[in-house]
């Protein structure tokens, strides 16, 4: 499961949900979650590569743990965009991919009272209701509940683009080539054709920095029961984790401001944060 906190959400005050001009705040127990696993500490990164401080795998920090881990959070309107029709149905398939892909076993609930003190895990008189897919989407808080521990991940925040060595230079083009001819010189989304691929981006799924280990240990999270193993890639580097793009959409999903979501077999939708649409 991966989670990135939002340290300016308070825990403990007192503050209204369920107001349409509020918040949609999506959470998990933290006794849900099972204790954090460092990754092994080589990776198949460049070995001239600097580490960063917030690379995956270094010890937490030393704050005092808290009672809930905050997932994501934003005005409604904000998740009313990217749902549409789908209502409460995008809401709860976006928690099974925050925290367990590869089962889906959770459920999600939605705090009905008291709404104005969402954080205090103390209060005895909590009326909770399970989620509906066909749900409105509602200024309220949310919490995911499975019942067993959730591994939980890291994110690594970037403070500017990774910088490529010659060898990883070299990687970085083999890739590039490999990727382009698995995809047949066609970008996902758009579905442009380029025999010279000039106008083609070899796009990065996994950033390099995670290295391989930690890159193989998501893949597998990714793995439904009774489905054959994902073959562990062999390195950040490999064609498994790039997709082709054009110049323009790579530019939107290199900076985190475009996701993709998979619709069907047939189908991959684009998630921009000032736009919204779907190709097939």
């Amino acid at each position: 499961m991966a989670s990135k906190e939002h340290d300016s959400i308070p825990l403990n005050t007192s503050t209204s949900f369920t107001n349409a001009s509020g918040p949609l705040i999506l959470r998990i127990s933290t006794n849900q979650t099972a204790a954090h696993t460092p990754p092994p500490q080589q990776t198949n990164t460049p070995a001239d590569a600097q580490p960063s401080s917030t690379t995956p795998g270094l010890p937490p920090p030393t704050h005092p743990p808290r009672p809930f881990i905050p997932l994501i959070s934003a005005p409604l309107s904000h998740f009313e965009h990217f749902a549409q029709a789908e209502h409460s149905q995008w809401l709860i398939d976006v928690a099974h991919d925050i925290c367990d892909p590869a089962h889906r076993s959770g459920t999600l609930r939605r705090l009905e009272s008291p709404s104005y003190a969402y954080a205090d895990c103390t209060r005895a008189a909590q009326t909770w209701a399970p989620v509906r897919p066909t749900d409105p989407l509602r200024a309220a808080l949310y919490e995911y509940v499975c019942g067993r521990p959730l591994p939980l991940s890291k994110i690594s925040r970037r403070e500017g683009k990774s910088k490529s060595s010659r060898g990883g230079y070299a990687d970085s083009e083999t890739m590039r080539r490999d990727v382009l001819r698995r995809d047949g010189y066609q970008c996902w989304l758009s579905r442009e054709h380029d025999d010279d691929a000039g106008r083609f981006v070899c796009s990065h799924i996994v950033p390099k920095r995670m290295g391989g280990p930690v890159s193989a240990v998501l893949l597998a999270r990714f793995a439904r029961p009774g489905e054959a193993p994902i073959p562990a890639p062999t390195g950040v580097f490999d064609p498994m984790y790039g997709i082709t793009l054009t110049r323009q959409l790579h530019s939107f999903f290199d900076d985190y401001t475009m996701g993709l979501r998979r619709i069907d077999d047939a189908s991959t939708q684009q998630n921009l944060r000032d736009g919204y649409s779907q190709f097939h």
